[in-house]
C-alpha cells in the first residue's frame, strides 16, 4: 500500500534553518513511515499543502483543518487521523466533529475523560529504534534535557540540577546523546498527567493523559531516565522498574543521586528498557495500527 503522511515540517533541513528545531509531530510521522516502510509499504513524508494521492494518508488532527487534506477528503480519499489536539477553543484546531466527519479511521495515544464515549484504538508512542544506530555515543552533557522551553511543564524543577538543555539536534542523534549523559531527565505537562490544565493551547476541557514520546525513546535508547510520573505508565511498567519523581524536591535529589551512580541507574531500568525494544518500538506500533486496515 501506499501511504503519504503530512508532516508540519517540510522538511528537517528547512525546520533547522527556519525554527531551529524541528516540530514534534513531524519526527512521530517520521518515524510511523519508517516503520511502515520496515513492513514492506510505500511511505512518504510530505508538507500539509502536497498534492495528496495515496491509498492512505496519515495525518494529525491538529492539521486537519489545511485544504490539501479537505480536497483529498472529498474526493473520497481514505484518512487516517492521529488524534492529538482537537480543542475547539483553540482556532488552530479542528474540531472533533471536523476529524471525525473528514476520517476513515482515527487512532489516539490518549486515554482519560477527553474521549469518554469515544472509543478508537489506543496507539500510543513508542521508541523510534529504525532512528537509532544503536552504537554512537554523544557526551554534551551530564544531565540533558531535549525540547525547547514549553508553558505547559512545570519547568521550574530544571532550575537546580545543572541542565544541558538540547537544542538543534536532528531526531537520529538524539540516542546518542541520551547514551552519553548520566543523567536523562524528562517532564510532561499538567494536560498530559491527567490534570485539567487552564492554558488555552490545552488539548481538552477534560481530563486526560498521554506518555510522550520522549519517555520512550530514552528508555531505548539507553539512558538513564528521571521522568516525572503519568499514570498511564500503570499500563506497562511497574513503579520499581522506572526512577520516578513526584515533585521537584524528588526530582532534585533523584537526579543528584543518579548522576554519580550512572550504571546503578542502568541496572535499576534494565527490565523496562528490555520491555521497551522488545514490545514497544515503532515497528509494533505500525503493525497494530496495519491489524485495522
Amino acid at each position: 500500500m501506499k501511504f503519504q503522511l503530512v508532516a508540519p515540517d517540510q522538511d528537517y533541513s528547512t525546520a533547522m534553518q527556519t525554527h531551529g528545531g524541528v516540530n514534534g509531530g513531524t519526527v512521530w510521522l517520521d518515524n510511523i513511515a519508517r516503520a511502515l516502510r520496515w513492513h514492506g509499504h510505500d511511505a512518504e513524508l510530505v508538507f500539509i499543502n502536497k498534492y495528496l494521492e495515496a491509498d492512505y494518508v496519515i495525518a494529525q488532527s491538529e492539521v486537519m483543518k489545511y485544504g490539501s487534506l479537505k480536497e483529498y477528503a472529498k474526493k473520497g480519499g481514505k484518512i487516517i487521523c492521529l488524534l492529538s489536539h482537537f480543542n475547539p477553543a483553540h482556532q488552530k484546531y479542528a474540531s472533533l466533529d471536523q476529524v471525525r466527519d473528514m476520517s476513515r479511521l482515527i487512532f489516539t495515544p490518549w486515554e482519560g475523560e477527553l474521549l469518554q464515549g469515544i472509543e478508537y484504538p489506543f496507539l500510543p508512542h513508542a521508541y523510534g529504534d529504525l532512528m537509532d544506530d544503536k552504537v554512537s555515543v554523544d557526551s554534551r552533557g551530564s544531565v540533558v534535557f531535549a525540547g525547547n522551553s514549553y508553558p505547559l511543564r512545570h519547568e521550574g524543577w530544571f532550575d537546580r540540577i545543572g541542565l544541558t538543555r538540547i537544542y538543534k539536534t536532528l531526531p537520529w542523534d538524539m540516542p546518542a546523546v541520551y547514551r552519553g549523559a548520566d543523567v536523562c531527565v524528562n517532564l510532561h505537562g499538567d494536560f498530559q498527567k491527567n490534570i485539567v490544565s487552564c492554558e488555552t493551547s490545552r488539548i481538552s476541557d477534560k481530563k486526560g493523559m498521554m506518555v510522550n514520546e520522549r519517555f520512550w525513546n530514552i528508555l531505548g535508547a539507553g539512558g538513564v531516565l528521571v521522568t516525572d510520573w503519568v499514570p498511564q505508565m500503570e499500563r506497562w511498567f511497574s513503579k520499581d522498574e522506572l526512577i520516578i519523581a513526584h515533585d521537584k524536591r524528588e526530582f532534585e535529589y533523584l537526579v543528584k543521586y543518579y548522576k554519580t551512580r550512572k550504571q546503578e541507574g542502568l541496572d535499576r531500568l534494565a527490565r523496562a528498557r528490555e520491555k521497551v525494544r522488545k514490545m514497544h518500538t515503532y515497528k509494533e506500533r505500525v503493525a497494530d495500527m496495519l491489524k485495522y486496515l
